[in-house]
Order: C-alpha cells, then sequence, then structure tokens
C-alpha cells in the first residue's frame, strides 16, 4: 500500500493525473485517506453549526439561568429583609404589651387600696345633700316673697334712676320706633311692609287660591279651527280635525271662547251628532250637519249637505291643579315671548265698530297655546309657535301672554307672607313692650326724667 501510495504522489508531482486516478481507483484504501476539499468543507460547516449552537442558543440558555438566578438571590435577600422588619415589630409589640400588662395590674391594686377606704353605706351623705338642697329652695322662696326682695331694682324704676341704653348693631338696648325693620346706628328701627290688616288679607286670599289648586282645574293644552265652504262629492261638505293624546275632554265653541253656544265632551268616549236633535251642533256647526267623534284615532269629523259649515273652534283642555293664571306678558313684540314661560296667549278683538258709539262692536276673545294658529272672527290671526314666538296678523293691539302658577309657588307665597306678618306681630309685641317701659318713665329718647 505504500508503494502505491508514493506511485500516486509521483503520479500527481509529475502532473500525470490520469496515472493517480487510475492507482486511486484500484486502490480504495489509498482514497479513503486522502482529505480533499469535501472534507474541509464538512468540518468547517461543522465547526461554524458548533459557534452558532454555543451563541444561539447555550449562551441565552446561560443567561436565562443566570438571570433567574440572580432574581432568586434578590428575593431571598427581601424576604431576609421582611423577616427582620417582622421579627422588630413583634419584638415592639411584646414590649408593648407587657408595658401595658403593667399598667392594668397596677390600676387593680389602686383599686384594691381604693375599696378600703371608702363608706359601706352611703346614707349619711345622701341626707346631707338633701338638707342643703332643702336650706337653698327655703333661701329663695323667703327672698321672692319678701316685700324688700329685688328692692333696689324696684327703686331705681320708681325713682326713674333707671337708663336705658341706645342700642346698635352690634349691642342690644332700647330701640325707637319707626317705619319699616331697618336698625341704624343709633338704635332706630324702620318697618316698610304690609300692616297686619293688610297681611291677613294677603294670607287669607292665598288661602283660598291654595284650597282651589288642590281641586282638578282645567287648563288649556290644544286649539285648531276647521270649517267648510266647498261641496265634495255628491254635494256633500266635510272637516276633520285631530285630538292630540293628553287632552282630557273637548269644548266646541263657534268663532271664539266667548260664544253662548258651546257643548264638550270626554277624549276618551266615541260621540255621534246631529244638528237635528242637538241645537249646540246646530248653531255652531250647520242645521243638517253630521258631528261624530272617534276615541280611538281621536278624530272629529264634520258633514254637511249642500250647506256650508261655520267656522269651528275645537279646544282641547286637560286637567291640572293649577291655580288662577297670572300674566307674565303684555307686548306687541312677539319676539320677546321666547324669554318667558308662557302656556297660552290671548287677545281681545273688537270689530264691526260702524257707527260713533259703536253700538254694533263685536268684541271677540281668543286663547292661543303653543304650536297653534288662531283666527279670530274680525279676521285677526295670531301664531304662537314651538319656539316661543308669537305673531300677530291684521290685530294692531297688544298680546297677552299668561302662565299657571304652579301649587308649589302659590304655597311658597303664602309662606312668605306668612313669615312677614310673623314679622310684623314681633314688632307690635316690642312697641308694646317699649310703651310699657315709657309708662314706667322711660322717654322716647332712652332717658330717665
Amino acid at each position: 500500500m505504500l508503494s502505491d501510495v508514493n506511485d500516486y504522489k509521483k503520479a500527481i508531482q509529475n502532473g500525470n493525473y490520469a496515472l493517480a486516478q487510475s492507482i486511486l481507483e484500484s486502490n480504495p484504501k489509498i482514497k479513503n485517506t486522502i482529505i480533499d476539499a469535501t472534507d474541509i468543507n464538512e468540518l468547517k460547516h461543522g465547526t461554524m453549526a458548533l459557534e452558532r449552537m454555543f451563541k444561539e442558543d447555550i449562551e441565552l440558555y446561560i443567561e436565562s439561568f443566570t438571570n433567574k438566578a440572580s432574581d432568586f438571590s434578590a428575593k431571598a435577600a427581601t424576604s431576609a429583609e421582611n423577616a427582620i422588619t417582622a421579627a422588630n415589630n413583634a419584638l415592639e409589640s411584646k414590649n408593648f404589651a407587657q408595658e401595658k400588662a403593667k399598667e392594668a395590674n397596677q390600676l387593680v391594686e389602686n383599686l384594691r387600696s381604693l375599696k378600703g377606704t371608702l363608706p359601706s353605706d352611703f346614707t349619711e351623705y345622701t341626707q346631707q345633700v338633701a338638707n342643703v338642697k332643702n336650706q337653698l329652695d327655703e333661701t329663695i322662696n323667703t327672698h321672692n316673697t319678701s316685700s324688700s326682695a329685688h328692692e333696689d331694682i324696684r327703686l331705681m324704676i320708681k325713682n326713674s334712676r333707671y337708663v336705658l341704653l341706645p342700642a346698635t348693631t352690634t349691642t342690644l338696648g332700647g330701640v325707637k320706633v319707626g317705619d319699616g325693620m331697618v336698625v341704624d346706628t343709633d338704635g332706630k328701627i324702620t318697618f316698610d311692609g304690609y300692616t297686619k290688616e293688610e297681611t291677613n288679607t294677603v294670607v287669607s286670599s292665598l288661602q283660598a287660591q291654595v284650597a282651589k289648586a288642590g281641586a282638578p282645574t282645567e287648563r288649556l293644552a290644544f286649539v285648531t279651527q276647521i270649517s267648510a265652504n266647498r261641496w265634495g262629492w255628491n254635494e256633500t261638505m266635510s272637516c276633520e280635525a285631530t285630538i292630540p293624546k293628553g287632552v282630557d275632554f273637548i269644548r266646541i265653541t263657534p268663532d271664539n271662547f266667548d260664544s253662548p253656544y258651546v257643548f264638550q265632551f270626554s277624549a276618551n268616549k266615541d260621540l255621534s251628532l246631529t244638528g237635528g236633535n242637538n241645537k249646540a251642533v246646530s248653531a255652531i256647526c250647520a242645521s243638517n250637519a253630521n258631528f261624530k267623534y272617534t276615541a280611538s284615532d281621536r278624530k272629529i269629523k264634520i258633514t254637511a249637505y249642500n250647506t256650508d259649515i261655520g267656522r269651528t273652534c275645537i279646544q282641547g283642555y286637560k286637567y291640572g291643579t293649577a291655580a288662577t293664571p297670572c300674566i307674565v306678558w303684555t307686548e306687541g313684540d312677539g319676539t320677546s315671548a321666547k324669554d318667558h314661560d308662557i302656556d297660552y296667549i290671548e287677545i281681545k278683538e273688537r270689530y264691526k265698530a260702524i257707527s260713533s258709539d259703536d253700538k254694533d262692536t263685536v268684541e271677540a276673545v281668543a286663547r292661543v297655546v303653543k304650536g297653534s294658529t288662531y283666527t279670530t272672527a274680525g279676521g285677526a290671526t295670531v301664531t304662537f309657535a314651538s319656539d316661543g314666538t308669537v305673531t300677530a296678523k291684521d290685530y294692531p293691539g297688544t298680546l297677552v301672554g299668561y302662565r299657571y302658577m304652579t301649587l308649589t309657588e302659590v304655597s311658597e307665597q303664602l309662606a312668605s307672607t306668612q313669615s312677614a306678618l310673623a314679622d310684623a306681630d314681633a314688632l307690635n309685641l316690642d312697641q308694646d313692650y317699649r310703651l310699657t317701659l315709657l309708662e314706667l318713665g322711660v322717654t322716647d329718647d332712652e332717658t330717665a326724667k
């Protein structure tokens, strides 16, 4: 084999690569001993793989365990510190408990010592206290019933030697009775308000309002107008209106609120009438009109044959506990109405004034709720928009806005008036007191004569 190896090396040195290859083919053992590029590459890649394993796997693995070991070490140190702190606290608690035990033992010993010095029977002490009380009561009664008791005070008043100093804003004393209830720097008091009689009158009026407010009262909630003067199918005229929810009863009038013809009915029940058997329907709508209300859809329908249906005013009311309405707005410019809490607008119109003495003048009253438009018999149109704005067309007068006073408002007003009455009573009582002093010799300037 050695000779074959030498022959192979010699062939390589001579550049006879064909012979060298032949020798390798005939001697496989020689071929296995040669380290060529393939072997070197395998060694290189194996080394690189080993390095990569240490860099990417083993090193991270070691670092992970190192970090865990550090964490365990830190936690162990913290636990040791906590254990030391707990031990110190326990020691302090033990010392505190021992001190409190000593104090308790000392208190028990003190009580035991005291027990031996206290009397076994307190009857003697009780009787002594009772005797002292009786002696004091007897002395006080003797003094109060004596004709000479408080002689100094009596002599001071009798001889007019008592001086009542004037009151100030910071010092109690005498005051001068004047108009109003404001005290000035020299003790003068002034009163500016209702007299007792006026206050009683106001209280009575408010109490009457409160009594009325406890019972259901009607509040206008809906207003509309319908009419028909144009023939429909088969010479029949008809008009309709829908009543909104929340309305308790409905009132029907012609043209305005002050008509002598009126009828009303519940919003929760069906109604069917004819002009032939109902004078109100005949006067308001037409002599042959049919009036029908259906509660399920809250619709009013009026029909008539070959006859105009007069302008009908439909008013919806709901029950409440409001007192008498109060005026909160009276202006011609309706834009300012938005700044007030108005429940309805009222207008009063005079028309048909064709003579000098106005004997033919007719007065029409109308009320308009928010979100509706109303046209009076004289042709004036008033719109109360949902945003609170009021506009009037062909109406030169002043509109009046009303708001219902709530029961709470009436009660507050009553309480305020009663408070004013109490102040007036107190003032009258103080005046009587001052008059008594004057009768005893004290003048109006708080000096004795």
